[in-house]
């Protein structure tokens, strides 16, 4: 069946909220969500790439209960994804699978805690507020969602742990050698594969 391309009308605009301003509006909010889309991707590699290396660099010694919180966290991530309402007992989930990504989880914990003290970074309030505004800005009322994160403080408290991870990427990247690489879109997108994954 040959594909056939839908009209640019103010029917299809409407289909993606765009109420007035046509076919320019439309594709300015195009252009804005893959700009989006892709600082986000680009942030979350980084980061990750940063972060894989602090790992492999770094050997910490764990508590054996600090792997074992984070083993019942990913359990309870993983039934949140695939278990929706129904009650799983996370005991049922054997922790061997969990273990490996529990471990490094919690030696980048141990290694960015002290990169923090060391070098005493607190999360950026500009920055802060910056990561608020681009989350709400996905939403009909941003200005509400900013007050909502701003009343709640395990919600605004969780953005500053996303900031300050970022300001120690940003850390270790002003004392590291780095190589740029030009990326189509798509390929800049794709997230890399999880270390100690087969990909």
């Amino acid at each position: 069946s040959s594909k056939t391309m839908p009209e640019l009308n103010d029917e299809f605009f409407k289909l993606y909220g765009v109420e007035e301003g046509g076919e320019a509006k439309f594709r300015e909010d195009v252009r804005g969500n893959m700009e989006r889309e892709l600082r986000n991707a680009i942030r979350t590699k980084v980061k990750n790439r940063v972060m894989n290396q602090l790992f492999d660099l770094n050997k910490v010694e764990l508590p054996a209960a600090l792997v074992a919180n984070e083993i019942t966290q990913l359990k309870q991530q993983m039934v949140q994804q695939f278990g929706g309402g129904q009650q799983i007992d996370l005991s049922m989930l054997p922790d061997d699978m969990f273990k490996e990504k529990a471990e490094r989880r919690a030696a980048l914990g141990v290694i960015v805690s002290e990169l923090v003290k060391v070098e005493g970074p607190t999360p950026d309030e500009e920055q802060v507020r910056a990561r608020v505004d681009e989350i709400a800005s996905t939403y009909e009322q941003p200005r509400e969602v900013v007050d909502y994160y701003y009343s709640k403080p395990e919600l605004l408290s969780s953005v500053e742990a996303v900031v300050l991870e970022d300001q120690v990427t940003e850390l270790v990247l002003s004392k590291a050698k780095v190589k740029e690489e030009a990326l189509p879109y798509e390929e800049a997108v794709k997230p890399d594969p999880e270390p100690g994954s087969e990909a």
